[in-house]
Formats: structure tokens, C-alpha cells, sequence
């Protein structure tokens, strides 16, 4: 019996037979109603079996891949801080490389430029050091190196500069000198300018107000030149101090002493028992040299003047000097020429200013009388203010103006509002400091006044002073009828009455144009004012003295030019 032989059909074939039967099964059943649950069953179409569930596995796990990889995307994203404009607080453009925040380098930086944002800082810090170094572009070699590390600054190189702004070379330091080519070699510190040998020097000057010092602490100061010597001091003074003898010494010549006064200070004191028998004038000092020590000796009354910068000029106070002459030799000192404005006062027991009688001889004032035992202490102070400085003729009159109106505002007798305080230091630092260059932090009000001149900012301080209601009033302590305590005001205006603990505005003002008669006698003080009803205002008053002190600095601003300025006007 013959084998069957087994037909092999090929998957295309099987699947042409499958899909003719389908149709065939699909056409033969036209004589009943369509239903597609029983087509369904009867004509099989789809996978089905295990590809169907292979194929929902295969795309369950390709969506889950999917999904992760957006999670991960995301939480890159979100770690790193992607942006549009790049990775984190970085931004890579065509200028370069920009950094928003902090950037901490592990290891060498390489780098031809390193700049921060307009109106930022930049700050390089390290736990150890900070090392800029620039190397050669032919061998490589380090041309110039900057190390700067704990308490310490190092740099290497051939040639070191600091330029100003303008491009100007301000200090410089190379293998043959040392160059400073500002205006003026400053040494603020306490143990001032050491050198270990010598130094040549065209010209030393010591700074405005300030002293001039040469110190060895152990061994000699040598000045020598081949001519002369010079030593000069345009605002302060010359001194020379030694622990023992002080010579003065000159093999050819002379040594002469000119002056338009020579004080001997320290002398001993010759207190005469009885009136001298011959008199001698006012301007005439005597020495008395004693036959058996060779001391010599002056006679009078130890005094003290106090300057309006706070200098202390110390004086012999002969028993027939006059005030006026007192006043002369104090104001010869700075060459004033408004002597009118000025004079000399002390403080008696209530704190107030007296003014010396001019006419009077010094100590026989009655302050002078009670403290006979103690050093005469005298203030030189302007007496007589105007209205506005531009009616004075003399710079130096309008430089001893501003250092009593400085000195009014800061002793709060002047009384200012706060908001020109502010602007009335600033012109105070203008004038003392020249433009404040500091980058750190700044005075908005002093900022404002870079550029103006010393003269122009005591003539623009004297112009806000001059407004203010306290400008050139004297106080004086009184009381009324009741009792009650009041201040009176003297100025150049008239009088005033302030309440005792308000005198920044007057109570009451009387011009001297509305004044008729004044009358004092006996500590009381009455005003007539020029009124039909004829009011009379009596007062009680502790001094009613008239008095005025003055002082002159040498000035070498432009005073005269501010005074005139129409900016200043």
C-alpha cells in the first residue's frame, strides 16, 4: 500500500488560503442577516494564541521604557538645572563663558579674561592662596607672578606700576628705584616713615594742621647740605626738643633771633612783694637774671590763649598789660587786617563767654581778680558776626568765620535741622580732605561734592550757616519777672528770646530798628521797643559783657575766588 506523501504548504500560500476562505465564508452567508458575533466565530480573523500575548507584553514594555526615560530626562533636567540658556547658572554665547553664581575650581583655571558685571564685584577666594601667574608667549617661561596667601602678598616681576585712572603713573618699583609721582607722599600711621639709611629728599612737609617729626629713637639725626639748611612752617610750628642740652652753634657767623615776639616759656616767676617804684608801659617785657643762680626769671601771670583750630598759645601776662595790647600781640600771629570782628573772652562760673574791656588791663577783670592762683585761660573768638561773609575783605577773616561756625554746630548752639547736618559735614570733610576717592562706601552728600575746592566749601558752608536762625547769636542766661528762665539772643539783627529748652527759634525777635532805649543797671536788662503802648520787657541777666576773640590761619586756597563765585552766591 502506497504512502501518502505529506503536503507541505508554504506560510504565503496558507495565508492566500486563509484569506480566499475568508471571503468565501464571508460571501456564502448573504442569505441571512449579518451578525458579527457569529461572523466572528465562524470566520476567524486576527492573532491569536500566544503572539497576542506576546505582542501586548512587547508593547506594555515599550511604553514602560518610555515613560522612564521621560522621568530621567526630567529629573536630569531638574538636577542639573537645564535652561534655555544653558546649564545651570552658566551660559555659553559667543563672548564667552558667563557664570550667575559661585564657579569653585578643583584644579588649574585657564583664562585671557576674567570680568564680573557692571556695578558687581568680583571676588576670588581660596582656602590656601591665590596665584596669578602670566608666562612668556616666545618660551613659556613665568614673566610675572601675583601670590597671595595667609597674612601675606607676593609678586614677581621686572617692572611693577600702580596708574591712576587717567593712565598717569602713580608708584612704580623696579630693580633700580622706587618711583611715587603723586602730588605728595602721605604716612598716616602713628610710628610714622622708618628708613634704615639715608634718605635725600628735595623737600619734607608735613601736611595741613599736622606736625612735623624727625625721630631716631636711638641714635642722632644728621641734616646736612652743602649751603643751607631751611626749615620752615607756613601754618604750624618748628620745634626742637632734647632730652638733655640743645645748642645752637655757629662757627663764622651769627645766630639771630627774629621775631616780632620771642617767648621764653617755663621761665621762673618773679612775684614782687611791693609796687615797682618805676613804671613801665604795657608792651614792655622784663627778664630779670639772678646774680647768684644766672636763672632768668620773667615777672607776670601765667595765661593761656585758645585758638579757634584748637592751637593753645601759652603767655606771660605782665600786672600792666592792657587787654588791647594782649589783643594785638595774639592776632599779630596770623597777619589779620579785621581785627573789628574779633576778640578775647573767658568762660566765667555759669559757663558763659565775658569779653575783655579792651581799655582794661588784663588782670584786673574781675574773673582775674577771683582766680589768682590759677592759669588765666582765654578764648580767641569772633565777637561781631555779619550777615554774610561776602562783606569781609580778608580771607583770613572768613577762614576764622568758618572755624567758629563749625565749632557753634558742633557744640549745638547753632541749631541746625537734620537733613543739613548731613550736607554740612560733607563740606566740612570737602574742605579739611580734598574729594573723598574710597570706593567702598561713600557719603552721598560729601559724593556729591567731588571736584569743588577748599575755598569753594567753607564759602558754600558759611552760606548754609548763614540761614540759619542761631547764625552770630550770643546766648545769654536770664530770667523774667516770675522767675522763669529764659535765653536772650545778641546778634547783628537785634534781640531775641528763646525758651530755655528751645533754641533753634526765637520766641520772641526785636530788630534794633524797633528798639528805642536799652537800660541796664543792676543785673537788670529792659527794653524799650518802638511801640504806641509803650511796652517796656525787663529781664534779669547774669552778664551782659561786650566781647569778642579772634584768630588768623594763613590760607593758600582760593578763597577770594569762592567768595565771588557766582555758584557760591
Amino acid at each position: 500500500m502506497a504512502k501518502k506523501k505529506k503536503s507541505i504548504a508554504k506560510p504565503s500560500v496558507e495565508r492566500t488560503e486563509h484569506t480566499n476562505n475568508y471571503w468565501k465564508c464571508l460571501l456564502n452567508r448573504t442569505d441571512t442577516p449579518f451578525n458579527g458575533e457569529a461572523l466572528k466565530h465562524e470566520c476567524r480573523i486576527g492573532i491569536y494564541g500566544w503572539r497576542k500575548k506576546f505582542l501586548y507584553i512587547l508593547i506594555i514594555l515599550i511604553a514602560a521604557l518610555v515613560v522612564l526615560n521621560a522621568a530621567l530626562t526630567l529629573w536630569i533636567i531638574s538636577v542639573l538645572n537645564f535652561s534655555m540658556n544653558g546649564l545651570a547658572n552658566m551660559r555659553v554665547d559667543s563672548d564667552g563663558l558667563t557664570l550667575n553664581g559661585n564657579a569653585f575650581i578643583d584644579d588649574h583655571l585657564f583664562a585671557t579674561s576674567i570680568s564680573s558685571r557692571k556695578d558687581q564685584s568680583l571676588r576670588l577666594i581660596s582656602e590656601d592662596n591665590i596665584t596669578l601667574i602670566a608666562r612668556s608667549s616666545s618660551d613659556g617661561k613665568v614673566a610675572n607672578k601675583i601670590s597671595i596667601g595667609n597674612s601675606r602678598l607676593r609678586a614677581i616681576s621686572n617692572d611693577f606700576r600702580i596708574n591712576g585712572r587717567d593712565g598717569r603713573l602713580l608708584f612704580g618699583v623696579n630693580e633700580d628705584k622706587v618711583t611715587v609721582a603723586t602730588d605728595t607722599l602721605q604716612v598716616d600711621n602713628l610710628s610714622g616713615l622708618r628708613f634704615s639709611r639715608s634718605i635725600q629728599t628735595p623737600l619734607i612737609q608735613a601736611m595741613g594742621h599736622s606736625d612735623l617729626k624727625l625721630i631716631s629713637p636711638e641714635r642722632r639725626v644728621s641734616l646736612l647740605a652743602p649751603i643751607s639748611i631751611a626749615m620752615e612752617s607756613r601754618l604750624g610750628d618748628v620745634s626742637a626738643i632734647s632730652l638733655k642740652d640743645l645748642r645752637l652753634k655757629s662757627k663764622q657767623g651769627k645766630i639771630t633771633l627774629e621775631s616780632k615776639d620771642i617767648q621764653f616759656r617755663n621761665l621762673h616767676l618773679a612775684i614782687p612783694t611791693q609796687t615797682a617804684r618805676h613804671q613801665f608801659s604795657s608792651n614792655v617785657y622784663q627778664l630779670c637774671v639772678c646774680a647768684d643762680s644766672g636763672k632768668m626769671t620773667a615777672e607776670g601771670r601765667r595765661s593761656e590763649v585758645i585758638l579757634l583750630d584748637g592751637r593753645r598759645v601759652e603767655l606771660i601776662i605782665q600786672p600792666k598789660l592792657f587787654a588791647g595790647d594782649l589783643f594785638d600781640i595774639v592776632s599779630s600771629h596770623f597777619n589779620l587786617k579785621e581785627k573789628e570782628y574779633f576778640g578775647l573772652a573767658f568762660l566765667d562760673e555759669t559757663c558763659q563767654y565775658s569779653w575783655l574791656n579792651l581799655d582794661k588791663r588784663v588782670l584786673e577783670h574781675e574773673y582775674a581778680k577771683k582766680h589768682t592762683h590759677e592759669k588765666l585761660i582765654l578764648h580767641f573768638l569772633v565777637k561781631y558776626f555779619v550777615e554774610s561773609i561776602t562783606q569781609l575783605n580778608d580771607t583770613a577773616s572768613v577762614e576764622l568765620f568758618y572755624l567758629q561756625a563749625k565749632s557753634l554746630v558742633a557744640n549745638e548752639v547753632i541749631q541746625v535741622y537734620a537733613d543739613t547736618v548731613f550736607l554740612l559735614s560733607a563740606l566740612v570733610l570737602q574742605s579739611t580732605h580734598g574729594d573723598y576717592v574710597n570706593e567702598e562706601k561713600v557719603i552721598e552728600e560729601y559724593k556729591e561734592l567731588r571736584g569743588q575746592s577748599r575755598g569753594h566749601a567753607i564759602v558754600k558752608y558759611m552760606s548754609i550757616i548763614e540761614k540759619q536762625p542761631t547764625y552770630g547769636v550770643h546766648f545769654y542766661e536770664i530770667k523774667d519777672k516770675t522767675g522763669i528762665p529764659y535765653w536772650l539772643g545778641l546778634s547783628y539783627k537785634g534781640i531775641n528770646q528763646f525758651d530755655y529748652n528751645d533754641r533753634r527759634i526765637p520766641r520772641r525777635n526785636f530788630q534794633w530798628k524797633q528798639l528805642e532805649n536799652l537800660y541796664f543797671r543792676e543785673k537788670k536788662f529792659s527794653i524799650e521797643v518802638r511801640d504806641p503802648k509803650r511796652v517796656v520787657h525787663t529781664l534779669s541777666s547774669i552778664n551782659l559783657y561786650e566781647n569778642a576773640i579772634e584768630e588768623s590761619i594763613d590760607t593758600f586756597d582760593d578763597l577770594s575766588t569762592a567768595i565771588t563765585d557766582p555758584t557760591t552766591q
